[in-house]
């Protein structure tokens, strides 16, 4: 989606968040329910932006971050 901007700069910096949050993503997808958890909040910001909506972007980002930082919390414990 950065790319689609033309951004450079909004590229870069998803760039250096992709490659800061990698050891994350890949432990959070161990469990099928990180796994699951990702797809369907991907899925809601996708739809948010579609619809041009973003405050609803922005709402369904926070949850997905919420609820994958809570699988990790599981899978560390």
């Amino acid at each position: 989606m950065a790319a689609v901007t033309r951004n450079p700069l909004l590229a870069s910096l998803n760039e250096l968040t992709v490659s800061w949050t990698l050891g994350a993503r890949l432990f959070s997808h161990v469990a099928a329910d990180g796994r699951r958890l990702s797809h369907e909040g991907h899925a809601r910001i996708l739809r948010a932006l579609k619809a041009g909506n973003p405050d609803a972007a922005e709402a369904a980002m926070r949850v997905h971050l919420d609820e994958i930082t809570e699988v990790s919390r599981r899978l560390h414990d």
